[in-house]
């Protein structure tokens, strides 16, 4: 199991240091998704990137996994106004060519993916609990491997 989570880790790894670089090449793209009565977009953008970058490399290494995790979570925490933000406005669904059901269940995903995050802390668990948690990380790769 340690190989599997190890794998998933880097995986997660990853997409954060993926999305947190395209905050920088794209934010136009995190610009439209944060809802109107959010001031400093440009300064969320940027600091959700960082965030998301220094999370995403920090869960790479023993010594800093469990602030790296931490971090993570909190960034999942403050970007999800713009996931309700996301369900609740038809031009934003209509802009990222998403259904209100799409969008409602990319608004789900983020509580696996803080579960996710809170399961990179620890590095042994219960077998039961850690399949548990192998079962939801792949769910979520898949599902943001077909976006």
């Amino acid at each position: 199991m340690y190989l599997i989570k190890k794998f998933i880790l880097y995986i997660y790894s990853l997409f954060y240091l993926y999305i947190g670089i395209n905050h920088f090449t794209n934010p136009t793209f995190f610009y439209l998704i944060i809802p109107p009565l959010i001031p400093f977009k440009n300064f969320i953008i940027y600091l959700t990137g960082i965030i998301e970058i220094t999370g995403g490399l920090m869960i790479l290494f023993k010594k800093y996994r469990n602030f790296g995790s931490n971090l993570i979570i909190f960034l999942l925490i403050i970007v999800f106004p713009a996931n309700i933000y996301i369900v609740i406005s038809e031009n934003i669904q209509e802009i990222l060519n998403l259904s209100f059901s799409a969008s409602l269940i990319r608004l789900f995903f983020q509580l696996p993916l803080i579960l996710v995050a809170s399961w990179f802390r620890y590095d042994r668990m219960n077998n039961f609990v850690e399949l548990f948690y192998v079962i939801i990380s792949l769910i979520t790769i898949i599902y943001f491997i077909t976006l």
